[in-house]
């Protein structure tokens, strides 16, 4: 069976769509209050809902529709970073010829009592700041799992830089 040669790395949620879900049911009880207080009630306070409206409408849409991913197309040799609410918002592109590397990176998280890791699958470039972030789970064997058939398919050196913790 051959190789895919188009990858999509979408960012995992977690409980963002939740958030997003409680803020849009503010909006709408937002929407009740600004029509009531412009009937019934003082305008100050409508106008205050209507600019609690106005803020939590777009954001409480984007907590709970929004998406990233990235997708490198080797037929086409790209890569693309996509953010979409319903529809792609955002899309941009880099040549895959401007990477030079597959990296795992180690980053150290401290919470209150415990002391974890993520690991960072990035597709580098020459400057090190010019990266595009795949992957970044809370496991090794999950990042290498993203790293390494990226790495054989792109014919990109796979730079570990992370080793898992002991």
């Amino acid at each position: 069976m051959p190789a895919p040669r188009t990858w999509t790395y979408e960012r995992p949620r977690g409980c963002l769509p939740f958030a997003g879900a409680a803020t849009l049911m503010c909006a709408l009880l937002g929407v009740v209050a600004v029509v009531l207080g412009m009937d019934y009630g003082d305008p100050f306070w409508a106008a205050v809902m209507l600019v609690v409206v106005v803020v939590s409408l777009p954001a409480g849409t984007f907590l709970a529709f929004g998406r990233r991913a990235v997708v490198v197309d080797l037929d086409r040799q790209t890569v693309c970073d996509v953010v979409r609410v319903l529809l792609p918002v955002r899309e941009r592109y880099s040549s895959l010829g401007d990477f030079h590397a597959v990296t795992i990176l180690r980053e150290k998280l401290r919470g209150a009592e415990v002391l974890s890791y993520l690991y960072h699958v990035r597709l580098v470039g020459s400057d090190p700041a010019v990266f595009v972030e795949l992957a970044a789970p809370g496991d090794y064997e999950e990042a290498r799992a993203v790293a390494v058939p990226l790495a054989e398919a792109t014919g990109l050196p796979l730079l570990d830089g992370a080793l898992p913790a002991r």
